[in-house]
Formats: C-alpha cells, structure tokens, sequence
C-alpha cells in the first residue's frame, strides 16, 4: 500500500479493505501522524483474518499430503 486509503476512490475501498494488511499499515500511518487509528479498517482487519486464517490452515492440511518434504 503506497498511499493513504482516503486517496482510493469509494467504489474500490471496500475492495481495498479486504487486504488484512490494509488496517494495520494505515493505523500504523495514523499513529506516525499523530492521529488516533481508525477502529473500523483495524476492525475489518482482523475479521477478515480471523475469516481467512481456518480456511487457510484446512486448505493447507488438505494439502499437506501431496506435498514434497523434501526438494
């Protein structure tokens, strides 16, 4: 993310948002500028991870089988 998501036009923010790392690299912005970080992109931050984490850990379970243990 190079630029602040107030620069990202409102049709795609919420697009935006679903990048976990979104809320977490702009409230680290907002506290390098002095400014209180914003609960809501913090909060669907960790809802989308919360979300994404299960189904990677059973994707990667699934997974695991058929992968090489060594290359």
């Amino acid at each position: 993310m190079l630029y602040p998501l107030h620069v990202v036009p409102a049709a795609w923010r919420t697009i935006f948002v679903l990048n976990p790392m979104t809320g977490f690299v702009e409230g680290f912005r907002r506290a390098v500028l002095g400014l209180p970080p914003d609960p809501s992109s913090l909060a669907a931050a960790l809802a989308v991870t919360f979300v994404a984490l299960p189904i990677a850990y059973v994707v990667f379970k699934h997974a695991e089988a058929t992968m090489a243990d060594v290359v």
